[in-house]
């Protein structure tokens, strides 16, 4: 695990914030500085510039470029910005800190008979029940905040544009064999269907 410290106060990271989670590939970053500075955004890894902050209204509101070719992942400490006060060219820095979030959130279901718990993951799961099972469901945050966890009974639930999802709101009993497709998406909009299964 990587932790990121404020390393200079002198410089406040604005954009992206400290442990943002981002759904884009394309953004530029933005810093503010406490003195007049001109500012350089450097990858930490190979310690190239990357860009060059312009400087907004004042000398210390800074903001690069938009940049772009941004994928998946944690980004702790990659990119580093470096300022020097214009006056007595005193060079000092910071890191920022963020991820970039384009996966569907997990969705777990748990089937419950009595003192009996099934919580299937498998792809293609069949579980058998005597009489009922009740039926809830679980979003498993990764990266973004989950929003909202919809499921469909039956035939014709493979479609994610099937007018038969409904918006899982409470547990539900189910008293006959069928066929289930659940899912959930994110405050960013990522989503995906979950195989169907048979209880």
């Amino acid at each position: 695990k990587t932790y990121v410290f404020d390393k200079d106060k002198a410089i406040q990271i604005t954009s992206p914030k400290k442990k943002d989670v981002l759904s884009i590939t394309e953004f530029g970053f933005t810093v503010t500085t406490s003195i007049d500075s001109s500012c350089e955004l450097f990858d930490t890894q190979t310690n190239e510039k990357i860009a060059e902050f312009t400087a907004e209204s004042s000398q210390k509101s800074h903001k690069t470029q938009s940049l772009a070719g941004f994928k998946e992942g944690n980004y702790p400490a990659r990119y580093k910005v470096i300022c020097q006060d214009i006056t007595t060219q005193e060079k000092f820095e910071n890191y920022f800190d963020f991820s970039i979030d384009f996966t569907a959130p997990p969705t777990k279901i748990i089937l419950t008979e009595g003192s009996r718990e099934e919580t299937p993951v498998n792809f293609g799961w069949e579980q058998n029940f005597i009489k009922k099972t009740d039926v809830r469901f679980e979003c498993v945050k990764d990266g973004f905040e989950c929003d909202q966890t919809f499921y469909c009974l039956g035939p014709g639930c493979e479609l994610k544009t099937s007018k038969n999802y409904l918006t899982f709101e409470a547990g539900f009993e189910l008293n006959l064999s069928t066929q289930i497709c659940y899912y959930s998406n994110d405050k960013s909009g990522n989503e995906q269907i979950q195989p169907t299964d048979h209880v």
